[in-house]
């Protein structure tokens, strides 16, 4: 056989020797970018939540934004990321980010609040937690836990929405 009657098959062959001598590598394409990460509240699914890129905001580490929706209502809250001194996240609650000459609270995170600040966890499939600023491209958290966001809904929101405290797990990475 002619040598260049076997380039289609070097072409079909080498990716696939590739692929059984580094199964690995396909897989780390696998995880979702967070900014794709679309979240249900488990046992409330009209309670959904996702993430936003947004520009570098002065006096900001973040450049994501993060929305709860309450789709019955036809609601969207959305909050910003701190770290602070803590280990653990906080979330600032902000007004919407796609509002014309929407601004983030200041250096010092005073400014509109709606409903105030809150912690967040991240957990991954085993719920070992994470405690790394989530950031745009960075791999989305399999479940996302806010322990006060029951009392945020009942006692922040008008009208009071009644909700449980529960994680929102990562139910599709969309667009």
């Amino acid at each position: 056989m002619h040598p260049s009657a076997m380039q289609p098959f070097k072409r079909l062959l080498v990716p696939l020797l590739l692929a059984a001598a580094f199964p690995f590598a396909a897989r780390a394409q696998v995880a979702c970018p967070i900014e794709r990460a679309h979240y249900v509240l488990r046992g409330t699914p009209n309670v959904t939540a996702g993430f936003q890129n947004l520009p570098k905001l002065q006096g900001w580490l973040t450049t994501i934004a993060f929305h709860i929706d309450f789709r019955n209502e036809g609601d969207r809250f959305w909050w910003l990321f701190d770290q602070g001194s803590s280990r653990f996240l906080t979330m600032i609650s902000t007004t919407d980010v796609n509002a014309p000459g929407w601004q983030p609270p200041d250096e010092e995170h005073k400014g509109a609040k709606p409903l105030g600040t809150t912690h967040v966890w991240y957990a991954d499939q085993n719920y070992v937690l994470s405690y790394s600023m989530p950031d745009q491209g960075t791999a989305a958290p399999q479940h996302i836990l806010i322990p006060d966001l029951e009392e945020i809904a009942w006692y922040g929101l008008k009208p009071r929405r009644g909700i449980p405290t529960a994680f929102f797990d990562l139910a599709t990475c969309g667009q």
